[in-house]
């Protein structure tokens, strides 16, 4: 069967090359991606036998049968998130972006091409495998969360899925290879805004006002004492500023000023401390200047952690596909986020990354920079390990 998998795959490579090359030219930013799911929708309805629907407004849920007879019928999922990024490409490459000031600057037309390559493959050998898959193509990753609502859309359910698994490119990561790890993988991320309301004054006369600019100042300074402080080191917590906005003419005292940042951790009771501190030094020192602090938390993506079994279960495809060599475990989890961890909130699920970078190419830049690309032999590997991960669970093989 892998030989098998691996000359289909071998068969379609170069129209995946070509369709990642068109998403690269031609990216979307989330919840805009409606290009894109066409693109997805006119591939798949070539393909006989597959379900194919839109959900969430621009993502889309293709479902494909295996038509041997075989009990009880399992059914897994696979996810792909398909939006861009708000990043001017500055690749000099014959796809580089056509769309002023946004890129695939985090691998999304990879992960979408690999899905659309793993339909191919499943829909070419229907007559060999039994029980159910289901594709995510999923929207609106870099912001608002499409995987929530595709969960809330009942994706998950009719008939009901066992187990999911994704991907996610790594440039840190030579091609060839794979990262996995049990547990938590990925951070949770909380976006924060933070108000100090002060009193303008004449900048000639401070002492008729409260200057929140000085407040907001020391309000940032206090906050780094909770890593360094007031949280232990094995907590790992990340508490990052990144915009302060106020004051409205040079020669007057701000009387507001709004700080923002976000903050991330692994572990749900540590994030609620670190919230309250947060809360708690803010609005103090704001206090000790007769002027005020609001903090307003607006919850991002929840921890995604990865379940044991299915943890398992990827390391033997992956040492069955590339060899133990190649599948490698990540000691400590990114500071990242990511939005599949909605699924592994719901479902048994395992998410890790594929290694994309070739030095000899000069292909190593980080995610969300201009200058990020993949080797496209990740592409070929990314479609046999998907389809791989999907046909052994399902056959019990």
């Amino acid at each position: 069967m892998e030989n098998k998998i691996k000359e289909i795959v071998n068969q379609n490579f170069e129209e995946l090359v070509a369709l990642r090359e068109h998403l690269h030219r031609n990216p979307e930013l989330s919840n805009q991606e409606y290009k894109t799911q066409q693109l997805i929708i006119d591939f798949l309805s070539k393909l006989t036998g597959v379900e194919v629907h839109k959900t969430a407004e621009t993502g889309v849920v293709a479902i494909i049968k295996g038509k041997k007879e075989f009990y009880p019928n399992p059914v897994i999922a696979l996810r792909a998130d398909i939006d861009a990024l708000a990043i001017q490409d500055e690749k000099t490459c014959g796809y580089q972006s056509l769309v002023k000031g946004v890129m695939h600057a985090c691998g999304h037309d990879v992960h979408t091409v690999i899905l659309l390559g793993v339909a191919k493959v499943l829909n070419t050998i229907q007559n060999d495998f039994s029980g159910t898959v289901k594709l995510f193509f999923q929207p609106a990753e870099e912001t608002t969360g499409g995987a929530l609502r595709m969960i809330q859309a009942g994706w998950l359910d009719n008939p009901k899925v066992e187990a999911v698994f994704g991907l996610h490119v790594d440039p840190s990561i030579p091609v060839g290879s794979i990262n996995y790890r049990q547990g938590p993988l990925f951070a949770s991320s909380d976006l924060l805004k933070i108000f100090v309301k002060g009193k303008a004054s004449h900048a000639g006369y401070p002492e008729e006002g409260v200057d929140a600019i000085v407040v907001a100042s020391e309000i940032v300074l206090g906050l780094q004492t909770i890593v360094s402080r007031k949280v232990s080191f094995s907590d790992e917590v990340v508490l990052s500023f990144g915009k302060i906005t106020g004051g409205e003419v040079i020669n007057a005292l701000a009387k507001e000023v709004i700080i923002e940042g976000t903050l991330r951790t692994f572990d749900s009771s540590i994030r609620e401390k670190v919230l309250s501190e947060i809360n708690h030094i803010a609005s103090h020192i704001a206090s000790a200047h007769h002027a005020e602090a609001k903090v307003e938390v607006t919850q991002g993506y929840p921890v995604l952690s990865n379940d044991k079994a299915m943890v398992d279960h990827l390391i033997k495809v992956g040492n069955r596909v590339l060899g133990d060599e190649k599948v490698l475990e990540r000691k400590k989890p990114s500071a990242g986020s990511d939005d599949f961890a909605y699924f592994s909130q719901m479902v048994s699920s395992c998410y890790y990354l594929l290694g994309v970078a070739n030095i000899e190419k000069g292909i190593n830049y980080p995610l969300h920079t201009p200058f990020f690309d993949v080797d496209p032999q990740a592409i070929y590997l990314g479609c046999i390990m998907q389809t791989m991960i999907s046909l052994s669970y399902l056959m019990k093989v």
